[in-house]
């Protein structure tokens, strides 16, 4: 008599992401073993490993390659974060829009995720940049950046692998914000008072001033600070979060802070958490 196999045999396929990785792609259907919608999928970031972006226009970790049948569970020991976003720019006399922040995992199919013990992280927004009117000249007050690496208005690269780097004392030509850290939750870094430096945070980075204070980054996945005075820039959000806005500066109108970026980007798909995950998320994932 002859035997019959079932054709609907599934496939347990185990993928570890086990050294830091930047703009990561997991394509199920590429990996071995995949059979197209009888695969149970269970991708897992190691502790201790950083899965980040190298710009907010793309996710750290896309999940795609899959076929309706498919199952798909994360289980993050890591970091998965989103790259910050930049202060707003000076082209003078135009101040331009705070930078957003970018997502930090983007589904590709319905999942189930595990992240008790890492952390998921939007990248924050950049801080508002004002300017000052002295002796006929437009001189800049840079915005920090956000959480996950975003730079100041001024585009020099502040951002950092673990604290963001400060920015710089106000001078005669401008003043400069800090940048946004890749340390979770983190610390946002200090604003400057003019005559201090911006100080770059584990988190968000502060603002620049030329008098008084700019606004603080923002810490964990806080709010960035808005500037307290007339010619400060705004700090940096934190993960996930808003940056803060500048004082009016000589223009006399507020530059807000770019918003921050998600967490989870679900592309009309569903997420499952485990647990205690919805406390180590910091930004949205529910849309």
């Amino acid at each position: 008599m002859q035997m019959l196999v079932a054709a609907n045999t599934r496939r347990a396929i185990a993928v570890t992401i086990s050294t830091n990785q930047t703009d990561y792609t997991f394509t199920a259907s590429s990996e071995p073993g995949y059979s197209a919608g009888q695969s149970d999928i269970t991708l897992t970031v190691n502790s201790g490993i950083y899965v980040i972006a190298s710009s907010t226009a793309t996710a750290a970790l896309i999940t795609t390659g899959f076929t309706a049948g498919d199952t798909l569970t994360i289980s993050n020991l890591g970091y998965i974060l989103g790259k910050g976003g930049n202060g707003s720019t000076f082209t003078n006399p135009t101040i331009g829009a705070a930078g957003v922040g970018g997502t930090a995992l983007s589904l590709g199919i319905s999942a189930t995720l595990d992240t008790q013990t890492g952390y998921i992280g939007g990248g924050g927004g950049g801080g508002g940049t004002t300017y000052v009117t002295a002796k006929s000249s437009n001189f800049p007050v840079y915005g920090g950046g956000g959480a996950g690496g975003g730079n100041d208005g001024s585009g020099a690269s502040l951002g950092a692998t673990t604290g963001g780097n400060s920015g710089a004392t106000a001078t005669s030509t401008q003043a400069r914000g800090a940048g946004g850290g890749l340390i979770i939750p983190g610390t946002g870094g200090a604003g400057s008072n003019g005559s201090t430096f911006a100080v770059g945070g584990g988190s968000g980075g502060g603002g620049g001033a030329s008098s008084a204070s700019g606004g603080a980054g923002g810490t964990g996945n806080a709010v960035g600070g808005n500037s307290s005075a007339t010619f400060g820039g705004g700090g940096g959000g934190g993960w996930g979060a808003t940056g803060g806005s500048s004082g009016v500066g000589s223009p006399g109108v507020v530059t807000v802070g770019g918003a921050g970026g998600k967490a989870v980007a679900l592309n009309a798909n569903v997420l499952t958490l485990v647990g205690t995950s919805s406390t180590h998320i910091y930004g949205s994932y529910n849309t």
